[in-house]
């Protein structure tokens, strides 16, 4: 509907847009203020739900429809990183705090320098997914969180250790022969 409706209004899109957000974050602020002398009120959590949550669903539109640069999506990233910044410490400013998250995601996912391809030693994301919490409680349960960078380094180097040896000699083993996987690994 909201797709149709930025079609329908042309070259006005930008002003729906905006009046989507403003409506949003001032379904947020009304709810969370008229909920604040009750912490029983349902009313908080109406401030949560999707109206009020809008504006992050319209900040990915209106970056979606805009035509930038590369300059701009560096602009755009720095400026979105201000204002989500000032938005967790500052009341005032916590309206802003859609349009700043969604500019350092954008900036994240287009504009931000690519780190080396992971990908290269072959898909361990479900090797991770499937081991990330029994080394976490082995690690635990041995009491090396202790010192946090010890607990956390052994999982880190545990959790991605095995899910390189299940990739390997489990998953990859187990793929169709004409996988794509398979084939670039």
């Amino acid at each position: 509907m909201i797709a149709w409706l930025l079609r329908e209004a042309g070259r006005y899109r930008w002003y729906v847009i905006g009046a989507i957000y403003l409506a949003a974050e001032l379904w947020r602020i009304g709810f969370e203020q008229a909920g604040r002398s009750d912490p029983a009120s349902p009313l908080l959590e109406l401030s949560r739900q999707l109206p009020g949550q809008m504006s992050f669903f319209i900040t990915g539109m209106g970056f979606a429809l805009a035509d930038l640069s590369r300059r701009d999506l560096h602009r755009l990233g720095l400026a979105g990183a201000v204002f989500f910044t000032l938005s967790l410490f500052l009341d005032l400013a916590e309206p802003v705090r859609a349009f700043g998250l969604g500019a350092v995601s954008i900036w994240a996912a287009v504009a931000a320098p690519r780190l080396p391809d992971a990908a290269r030693f072959g898909d361990l994301s479900y090797g991770l997914y499937i081991l990330h919490f029994p080394v976490i409680q082995t690690i635990v349960a041995l009491g090396l969180f202790k010192t946090p960078a010890l607990g956390i380094g052994l999982t880190v180097v545990a959790a991605l250790g095995g899910a390189l040896v299940l990739w390997r000699y489990v998953e990859r083993p187990a793929l169709r022969g004409d996988s794509a996987y398979r084939a670039a690994h």
